[in-house]
């Protein structure tokens, strides 16, 4: 799996290069420039397969008991790219199949649909926290979603730090 998580993090490479800037507008009488689904991945109607493989070595006994079901395959495709408010949003669709089959004559595929999206402009780059680009894994969560995710600081914070040592922060007494 650990191949499986360096392909995100070249996508995401040139996913921020993709939102970073719109290819620059030729003057006029020069040639058209060249179509950016030539270099820019994050594309309509771009597509990405992938499939698991073997590992070198066989897991544990302890460690395949408490893994979760590798994906047979998924499928990630770009289906839309608005911009929205000065930010460019990006929406994906993974689809993620999963082979139940217990029995060799009755086969059982679970596929799951997520649909995801990556927002992003000159300051920021947010994800979708159930897209794979998210994490590395294919799937989301299953049975969780987030009606509202907010970060919050504290007013406090400096406050609390500046009023405890080092040594407090790392042992609390019970007060």
């Amino acid at each position: 799996m650990r191949g499986v998580i360096r392909r995100p993090a070249l996508l995401l490479c040139a996913a921020l290069a993709a939102c970073a800037h719109a290819p620059p507008e030729a003057p006029a009488g020069s040639p058209a420039p060249p179509d950016p689904t030539a270099f820019f991945p994050l594309a309509v109607g771009n597509v990405w397969t992938y499939s698991t493989v073997a590992a070198p070595l066989p897991a544990l006994p302890d460690v395949v008991r408490i893994a979760p079901l590798p994906p047979k395959t998924f499928t990630i495709t770009v289906t839309a790219i608005e911009q929205k408010a000065g930010d460019t949003v990006i929406s994906l669709e993974e689809k993620v199949t999963y082979d139940l089959t217990k029995d060799p004559k009755k086969p059982l595929m679970d596929n799951r649909i997520i649909k995801s999206t990556i927002v992003c402009n000159a300051k920021k780059f947010d994800i979708s926290p159930d897209s794979f680009f998210f994490a590395g894994e294919p799937g989301g969560y299953v049975g969780l979603t987030f009606d509202k995710l907010e970060q919050r600081i504290s007013e406090e914070a400096p406050a609390i730090r500046a009023a405890t040592t080092t040594a407090e922060r790392r042992c609390p007494r019970a007060r």
